[in-house]
Parts: structure tokens; C-alpha cells; sequence
């Protein structure tokens, strides 16, 4: 298993204190996706009618690793603000750390209006 940390500028000035950075596993043609937003929009999933965002950077390492090889996956981070995120429920998967917000996809317009600053790249699975 190769782990390759990489970070992207992100917008000068300070991150707001009552934000969440959130987590999501991306493929490369998903990451394609973000980088022709200018880095602020994150896809629809290709499958499903919701979004999972996780607040734990190692669960979103862990859903990458299981869910895209061997195409090799991409975990990007942003921020958004915990008011908007109080109307979405968190669900438990296995570990108590092991959690995500449920995102209807019919919400994510108006989710990635919410994202403060840019969609950064942590971290490569392949």
C-alpha cells in the first residue's frame, strides 16, 4: 500500500471557527471533476441517491482503499459550515468513529454553494 500526502494552495485568509472539514473518497475522474470547478464543487456520486461526507480523514482512507481499487482513489477535504450541517442526519457505521452525514444527491447544488474556501486533495490510494 502506497499513501501519498499531497496539498493544494487554499484561499488566503482564515478558515471560520464554526466550520466542519469533512472528508470524501474520490476516483481520478471524479477528482477531474472537482479540478474543472476550479476546485469547489464535488460530484454526484454515479450510484445512489446520497452523498457521504465523513468528519474522520482515516475512515475516508479506509472507504477509498475498499470501494476503488485498483483504479487508485483520491480523498479530498473541505469545509462547511456546522449550521448547514445540522439539517443532516450522521449515521454510525461499525466503530463509533466510523460516521458519515446522509446528503440527499438531490441536495448537493446547494451543499457545494456551502463549502467555505476550496476542495483540497489529502491524500492517494493506489
Amino acid at each position: 500500500m502506497q499513501i501519498v500526502y499531497v496539498s493544494f494552495k487554499t484561499e488566503p485568509g482564515r478558515m471560520p471557527t464554526n466550520t466542519l472539514t469533512l472528508y470524501h473518497p474520490v476516483t481520478p475522474e471524479e477528482l477531474d471533476y472537482i479540478k474543472c470547478s476550479n476546485w469547489t464543487q464535488l460530484p454526484a456520486p454515479p450510484e445512489g441517491e446520497y452523498f457521504y461526507p465523513v468528519p474522520n480523514t482515516l475512515y475516508a482512507g479506509d472507504i477509498a482503499w475498499g470501494a476503488y481499487e485498483p483504479e487508485g482513489a483520491y480523498v479530498v477535504r473541505f469545509n462547511v459550515p456546522l449550521e448547514y450541517l445540522s439539517r443532516y442526519r450522521v449515521e454510525s457505521v461499525d466503530a463509533r468513529w466510523e460516521t458519515a452525514y446522509v446528503v440527499p444527491v438531490t441536495d448537493l447544488d446547494d451543499f457545494n454553494r456551502h463549502i467555505v474556501g476550496v476542495i483540497e486533495v489529502v491524500e492517494e490510494r493506489r
